[in-house]
Parts: structure tokens; C-alpha cells; sequence
């Protein structure tokens, strides 16, 4: 998973944990489970799956909308990259005030 919080935040832009201050917004990166590697190479539990040397974690959409628990889940957008292409969703998610 990849991270960023929105610039006004405290912790200087390093990937800590957000602070919990209303309105701060939380965008971050995943391969999920519709991923054409899902599945393919050692699989490790927990959707995670070793393929040429990485390991890499798949969401499913469950695991999104736990992790945006006490958070309002703004957008999951569905983007490619890659040649093969690699399925990644951009997720956006605010803390309520």
C-alpha cells in the first residue's frame, strides 16, 4: 500500500499513520484481488502471493471498507498499469468532522 496524506500534515509527509484531526484526507494505492497475478506464484495467506521475486498483498474490497472504518470512504477509483497491466484501486477517504 502507498500513502499520502494531504500537505497540512503534522508529520512532515512521512507514511506514519495519519493524524486523526477532522477533515484530513488519506489517498492510497493497491493491487486488488481482480489483478491478473491474484493467485499466480506462493501464496503466503492473507491474499498475499510471491510472484518473480515480490510479494505482493491483494485487497479485496472487504478489507478497503474495514480499513476506512471511522473514515468516510470518498472514491475507489479502478485505474491499469504496466504492460500486463497491473489493477490497482486509488483510494480516497476523509475523516469526518
Amino acid at each position: 500500500m502507498h500513502g499520502l496524506v494531504h500537505q497540512g500534515d503534522p508529520h512532515g509527509g512521512r507514511r506514519d499513520p495519519p493524524c486523526r484531526a477532522a477533515g484530513r484526507v488519506f489517498v492510497y494505492t493497491v493491487r486488488h484481488t481482480g489483478d491478473a497475478h491474484y493467485g499466480a506464484g506462493t501464496a503466503h495467506g492473507d491474499d498475499i502471493h510471491e510472484h518473480g521475486g515480490f510479494a505482493v498483498h491483494f485487497f479485496p474490497r472487504d478489507l478497503v471498507d474495514a480499513l476506512a472504518d471511522g473514515w468516510s470512504l470518498d472514491e475507489i477509483h479502478a485505474f491499469e498499469e504496466g504492460d500486463l497491466p497491473r489493477r490497482l484501486w486509488r483510494i480516497t477517504q476523509t475523516l469526518p468532522g
